[in-house]
């Protein structure tokens, strides 16, 4: 009786959490590896790369906005459109 209740209780979960995820379906980015990413909403967000280029995207991944800007960042966070923070292997940013 146990046992079925922890399977219960674990298939509740499963079920939950793939429900709950979000998928993005885009055609391809870019030819690069995408390294880091942050989305502060469902329509907008931000990759790095690393061919130290930042793609933008402020509708669901429809389309992409690239600048190239010479760093390599490793972690992206971004609190609204004006502010964000990235991080590379020497430095921090604002």
């Amino acid at each position: 009786m146990k046992s079925s209740k922890y399977f219960l209780v674990i298939l509740f979960i499963i079920k939950f959490l793939n429900s709950s995820a979000q998928t993005f379906e885009s055609s391809q980015i870019t030819a690069s590896t995408l390294i880091a990413s942050s989305f502060i909403n469902d329509s907008t967000g931000w990759f790095a790369d690393n061919n130290a280029k930042i793609w933008h995207t402020t509708d669901s991944t429809q389309t992409w906005d690239s600048l190239a800007i010479g760093k390599y960042f490793l972690k992206l966070d971004f609190a609204n459109n004006l502010r964000g923070f990235a991080i590379t292997k020497d430095s921090a940013y604002k």
